[in-house]
């Protein structure tokens, strides 16, 4: 890739995902308010919400129809629900 198609390449990017610095600087701000939440979580839900925290600040900053956004955000959630041991998972919820 030479740097005109990186210049297309990240000017495309920065019309979906909004402005780099925005993004950056709402995804440092969520992680600061969920730090402590981060301690009781096992790698993989540590980086699914992180990921997600990421994806969440691309919808807020960026375009949020997007459907690839939403898309990853919930196979963020299913890979960080299936690092949970059986023995550890709660009773489904009856509605």
């Amino acid at each position: 890739m030479n740097l005109d198609d990186l210049a297309v390449d990240l000017a495309q990017r920065n019309a979906t995902h909004g402005d780099f610095s925005e993004v950056a600087r709402l995804v440092c701000d969520a992680r600061a308010v969920f730090s402590d939440a981060f301690l009781a979580l096992n790698p993989e839900q540590f980086l699914a919400f992180d990921m997600i925290l990421l994806k969440l600040a691309r919808i807020a900053v960026g375009k949020s129809d997007c459907a690839d956004h939403w898309r990853d955000i919930a196979g963020y959630a299913v890979l960080g629900a299936r690092s949970i041991k059986e023995n550890k998972e709660s009773p489904a919820v009856e509605g």
